[in-house]
């Protein structure tokens, strides 16, 4: 009985411990970014995303998602077309730009997470900081288009892109 008791409380701490799924407020999730070289700001939308996280335990936390390049707007609508055509993102293609997590990390008030981000058929390393308060996630991250096979300038340093994140839960 005492065995039985115990396999019982194990069970339940381990499924308390566990991240949680939360439901993603897709409709007010804000993707944006800055080709900073380029001084060309602009947004994604079409989020569509799966969050396991769990404040006091980051190290389970399973976060991935991907968001409809076609969705691309910058404010200038033959700026977006040119972006979507096969010299860019190449939509006809490539209509999404996903994300997988593969580690998180708590980093004194903040998180790291670091994960693989697909572009263009091309999968690389990416590394977000982020917050989360207020059932909201804000994060950031630094790539370079060049590194996806996008290249608007020569030197890869030029080809800098800060990306920001606000995604809300329910």
């Amino acid at each position: 009985m005492k065995k039985v008791l115990f396999l019982g409380l194990c069970m339940v701490f381990s499924l308390v411990s566990m991240a949680q799924e939360l439901k993603v407020n897709a409709e007010n999730a804000k993707i944006s970014f800055d080709f900073v070289k380029e001084n060309t700001k602009g947004t994604l939308k079409g989020l569509k995303a799966s969050i396991k996280f769990d404040a006091a335990n980051p190290g389970s936390a399973v976060i991935s998602g991907s968001v409809d390049v076609n969705t691309i707007s910058t404010g200038n609508k033959m700026r977006d077309k040119h972006l979507k055509s096969d010299e860019y993102f190449d939509v006809a293609k490539f209509s999404k730009i996903s994300f997988k997590s593969t580690s998180v990390a708590k980093n004194g008030d903040s998180y790291v997470m670091k994960g693989k981000m697909k572009i263009k058929g091309v999968e690389k390393d990416v590394s977000f900081n982020f917050t989360y308060s207020n059932k909201t996630f804000k994060g950031t991250a630094t790539v370079y288009s060049s590194d996806f096979g996008i290249a608007m300038k020569k030197k890869r340093e030029l080809n800098q892109v800060n990306i920001s994140i606000e995604i809300p839960v329910l």
